[in-house]
């Protein structure tokens, strides 16, 4: 019986350089009477064969293909079912390295994490505009409150102006109507004394008449 490994691994026997591939990936199995199988040692991407996954050991038919993700196996040429013996051991030219698809899943989470920072700062630039423009606003309300408060305030400060104004006219007024009071009183009394004197003269005038005339 003879076991052919193939894997990632320099020591295999059939070495594949890829990273999808694993470090010990399968191993054929040729038996003495000539039945081969293959075997997948459980790795993640696992081997097909001929569409269909192969799961524990599986036999093989000359005509089967076999294939590890997208690269196919010559497992014809390794066992010598093709070109002699000695092919098995000629060496064989590293495949073109590709993409694993968990590095494309982590592209894929990375794509879609940066669309939702965007989408989240898009937000937020948003939200803080429609907060800077009510903010902007309520300003601008403030600053018409403010000019309201000191066109007020201006408005009771004529008031107070014009008030104190009035009173002081109003206490000229006042002072002005005690003078003609007292005036008037004095007017009054010098009226009565007139008045007074007149009416003694009158009686001295009557008195003077009556002593020469009469007697």
């Amino acid at each position: 019986m003879r076991v052919y490994t193939i894997g990632r691994d320099r020591t295999c026997d059939y070495q594949i350089d890829d990273c999808i591939v694993g470090v010990f990936h399968l191993q054929i199995v040729v038996r003495d009477d000539r039945r081969i199988s293959v075997v997948d040692f459980g790795s993640h991407i696992g081997t097909s064969l001929n569409g269909r996954r192969v799961v524990g050991e599986v036999m093989l038919r000359p005509r089967d293909e076999l294939r590890i993700g997208d690269i196919v196996v010559p497992w014809q040429r390794i066992v010598g079912l093709s070109g002699g013996v000695a092919d098995r051991y000629k060496p064989v030219a590293k495949p073109q390295n590709r993409t694993a698809p968990w590095v494309w899943g982590v592209i894929g989470c990375l794509a879609f994490l940066t669309l939702c920072f965007a989408a989240g700062m898009i937000w937020l630039y948003v939200e803080n505009t429609d907060k800077t423009a009510a903010i902007e606003m309520q300003q601008r309300e403030i600053t018409e409150l403010k000019r309201g408060l000191e066109v007020n305030k201006n408005t009771v400060q004529e008031l107070r102006q014009t008030v104190s104004v009035l009173h002081e006219e109003r206490q000229s007024l006042d002072t002005l109507v005690d003078f003609y009071y007292a005036e008037n009183n004095n007017l009054r009394e010098k009226l009565k004394a007139t008045q007074v004197e007149l009416e003694a003269e009158q009686n001295r005038v009557h008195l003077d008449y009556d002593i020469n005339y009469r007697y």
